[in-house]
């Protein structure tokens, strides 16, 4: 693919969520081989300092000048542009900012002169001599380029690539709604400048080839209110992982530090909420960084107080989160997602959200988020966003609280995204693995191309990975209420049970590569190992399903006798729903493989076996009942940080704990 992105924010390396969210996408299609492309706005002097500093960059850097004239017949505005290619792949091409800003009648009025401009060309075809110049520069880069793909979130660079101009390339054009304000519909469009200028954008949307939502919460707003069809789609997980490696941010443990963070400061961002705790809160001291949406009443609130301490936009990660104890994200507009949320998870940092917009998606059900009264769309004389009354005293008790209690600091700070739950993760990706393979193979058999044993092999074999995976969260199950009420130890459940998963998987393996032989005594042979295999696995399920009921039974007629160090995860929705889940997942398998028991007891030949309706019920339907169990009740959330905690020691008889080693926090099991 050839991707050419038109990105909207200013600086090289923005601080805006939705700019780094773009050029994450980028960086990881360029890994991947494609060629990528932006139009992006560089400060004065960053292009220089990024090449002067990074010694792997491309050294070829291209700078010429575009010329924009002047909408009044003055003499127009010289902008230098940068032609370069980064560290990652991307080829971008950087406006310098404060000349284009200089072209469209300076920074304070150039947002408004653009929309004015940008209205004007999307209902005429045509403006003013300034827009007309950097509309020809823009069409004529996207020819040179040639690409696939072009994505934009303004409705100037959609009508841009719409015009007559570019008719003749061959390519998908691609919305990306980064925020309501873009949607030139609903009681927000136009709600912030350089966003929607007009209603005729509708239209524009409607010929595009895809509009991508950020967040379920958008793909609602623009299905509500116009009509929009969008597809939602996440944000690439390299929006969130750092260095050349693309790792996920490791834990910062930032229990010693003394501030309460907030990035971006401003009316919509709840600005409001954060100087009033501060006011109401002078025990404790607060951080913010400043970003594209502070006014100069905000930053003058803020500098009154002796406990607010205001730095700028950071664009260094390890900086921005090296000092942050607590996050708050109060948030009163219609939130389109919330990076910051996940980043400061990934790193261990508790969050306080409001609930406005997609927050609530992006804390992923996670604590703290406090309800808000969030702005309507309702704005003043200026055009401003009217910003309601708020109660601040819910924030208050949770900030105080997380500040000055470590134990809930660390419960909430371990209770985030980061799940350590490799097991888990392994036997379902091998599972899932085998399953798409074993069905893609049935595909290619329908249409004469072979494939009989692969179907065979890894369609057998396959949810004996996901039974494994059940195996693996009933001992630590047995850990959370006591090991008191199971006739087995946790280590005594996992070994044995994943022994015989592990007999059953060589007997169906064996098995089915003996199908592969053009002797017919092999393939019944073949056949019957497969049965044994088969067997042995129905075996082993059943017996677990009769011992796991048993032990649900004993667990819940004895609720007062449960494990006090688990108190807090026993009677937590998450954690129900989650043996809820295992229960499903366990039931469906057992099914399974009980209809695949019988189907090869009688033979491939059998009307059983070429019954496709029993096939999709009873093989397919339940494999995607259990896989949808297991990924809903994933246990990383649903042990709320302490799956590990719940882990047992695989220790041989006759060792001893080092007593100068043991926790007091750490589980001793046998």
């Amino acid at each position: 693919m050839r991707v050419f992105l038109i990105q909207t924010a200013k600086g090289l390396f923005s601080s805006s969520g939705g700019y780094k969210a773009n050029n994450a996408l980028l960086r990881y299609l360029s890994s991947r081989g494609h060629c990528v492309r932006q139009l992006c706005y560089s400060y004065r002097g960053e292009v220089e300092s990024y090449m002067d500093n990074n010694d792997e960059v491309d050294s070829r850097l291209r700078t010429r000048s575009l010329h924009i004239r002047s909408e009044s017949g003055k003499p127009g505005q010289d902008i230098q542009v940068h032609d370069l290619c980064m560290e990652d792949g991307v080829e971008a091409l950087a406006l310098d900012s404060k000349a284009f800003d200089a072209a469209f009648g300076g920074k304070v009025e150039s947002s408004n002169t653009l929309a004015r401009m940008s209205a004007e060309y999307i209902e005429n075809g045509t403006s003013s001599a300034p827009l007309m110049d950097f509309i020809a520069f823009l069409q004529e880069e996207i020819r040179r380029f040639s690409p696939t793909h072009i994505i934009s979130n303004d409705g100037l660079s959609m009508k841009a690539s719409l015009a007559p101009e570019l008719a003749h390339l061959t390519m998908s054009r691609i919305a990306v709604v980064h925020t309501a304000e873009q949607l030139p519909f609903g009681p927000f469009a136009g709600g912030l400048p350089g966003h929607s200028s007009t209603t005729r954008e509708t239209d524009l949307f409607q010929r595009l080839d895809g509009i991508w939502s950020v967040s379920e919460t958008i793909r609602k707003y623009a299905l509500e209110h116009g009509q929009l069809e969008t597809r939602f789609l996440v944000l690439h997980p390299w929006t969130y992982l750092v260095g050349k490696d693309h790792a996920i941010p490791d834990r910062v443990f930032n229990w010693d530090k003394k501030f309460v963070g907030m990035i971006n400061p401003c009316p919509v961002k709840g600005a409001s909420i954060l100087v009033d705790l501060a006011r109401k809160c002078p025990q404790l001291e607060f951080l913010t960084y400043m970003s594209w949406g502070a006014d100069e009443a905000t930053v003058k609130d803020m500098g009154d107080l002796s406990n607010m301490t205001v730095r700028p936009s950071c664009t260094s990660a390890k900086d921005l989160w090296r000092d942050i104890k607590v996050l708050v994200v109060p948030s009163l507009w219609c939130e389109a997602w919330g990076m910051v949320v996940v980043e400061a998870h990934l790193r261990g940092i508790p969050v306080v959200s409001s609930n406005a917009g997609a927050l609530s998606e992006s804390m992923l059900g996670l604590d703290y988020i406090i309800p808000v009264t969030s702005i309507t769309g309702v704005r003043d004389e200026s055009g401003r966003y009217m910003i309601p009354e708020q109660d601040v005293a819910p924030w208050v008790k949770v900030i105080t609280n997380l500040m000055q209690d470590q134990c809930d600091y660390e419960k909430v700070s371990t209770q985030g995204i980061r799940h350590k739950t490799w097991g888990y993760l392994f036997t379902m990706f091998c599972g899932h693995v085998l399953e798409i393979v074993g069905f893609a193979a049935r595909i290619a058999m329908h249409f004469g191309q072979g494939g009989f044993l692969t179907y065979i092999v890894t369609i057998t074999i396959g949810p004996a990975f996901f039974s494994a995976t059940i195996y693996l969260c009933l001992a630590r199950i047995i850990t959370v209420y006591g090991q008191s009420y199971s006739r087995f130890s946790p280590r005594t459940y996992t070994i044995t049970f994943m022994l015989f998963d592990f007999v059953a998987l060589v007997l169906q393996a064996t098995g089915g590569s003996m199908l592969g032989s053009d002797e017919r005594d092999t393939i019944n042979v073949g056949l019957k190992v497969i049965q044994t295999g088969l067997a042995a696995h129905l075996a082993a399920i059943s017996i677990f399903v009769i011992l796991a009921s048993e032990l649900a039974f004993r667990i819940f007629r004895h609720q007062e006798d449960w494990d006090p160090r688990f108190r807090q995860l026993q009677p937590s929705w998450r954690f129900n729903l989650f043996l809820a889940c295992l229960t499903i997942a366990t039931v469906t398998i057992l099914i399974r493989t009980s209809y695949r028991v019988a189907e090869l007891s009688l033979g491939y030949h059998s009307d059983l076996a070429e019954n496709e309706i029993a096939f999709m019920l009873l093989e397919g339907m339940m494999v995607v009942i259990a896989t949808t169990a297991l990924a809903i009740g994933h246990p990383g959330p649903s042990f709320q940080g302490r799956y590990e905690d719940a882990d047992f020691q695989l220790k041989k008889a006759g060792d001893v704990e080092d007593p100068s080693k043991s926790d007091s926090n750490s589980l001793e099991l046998s």
